[in-house]
């Protein structure tokens, strides 16, 4: 069953199966009603020439079985840029058969051929599945830092402050 397993670059044509995985990701954290994002948009942005994000499927048969969605970084303590994968995502039947870490491999590979210092992800604090998986990686938690997100009205709002010009 593994054999028949394939991990490949989405393209456009594959924006239905990204949002359908997306949408996985966010029934798994119980956060259903929070996706904006359509497969219209994530076709029209893989298309780009410099799309915001790219993203490894996961596929057996043609069925989509889930993903890792990154982009890139720079590293001002290293000189060097990095990846920073936003999300992995396996469906729920395949998990523990070595899609995420088939995943995760073939990511890191595409660090080491950009020649990145890291690979980096964050994971939610209540998700054990994730830290244990993670932890089985080499992946160490950092604590010297928190991540901060300014979004909807409280960005409308610092973008249109004066202070800054």
């Amino acid at each position: 069953m593994k054999d028949s397993l394939r991990i490949r670059v989405a393209t456009p044509g594959d924006a239905a199966a990204v949002h359908l995985l997306i949408r996985g990701l966010a029934e798994y954290e119980g956060e259903q009603d929070v996706v904006k994002v359509t497969p219209e948009v994530l076709r029209d942005q893989l298309a780009l020439w410099q799309p915001p994000f790219e993203c490894l499927l996961a596929e057996r048969e043609g069925r989509p079985l889930g993903l890792a969605l990154y982009y890139p970084y720079y590293s001002t303590w290293q000189g060097r840029p990095g990846i920073h994968l936003a999300v992995l995502f396996v469906v729920e039947e395949e998990r523990r058969l070595g899609v995420g870490m088939a995943l995760l491999g073939r990511l890191a590979a595409i660090a080491v051929e950009r020649e990145c210092g890291s690979l980096e992800f964050a994971a939610l604090n209540s998700n054990d599945t994730a830290a244990a998986f993670y932890g089985r990686l080499g992946a160490t938690a950092t604590s010297d830092s928190t991540l901060y997100r300014i979004t909807d009205e409280a960005l409308d709002s610092l973008a249109t402050t004066e202070s800054w010009a």
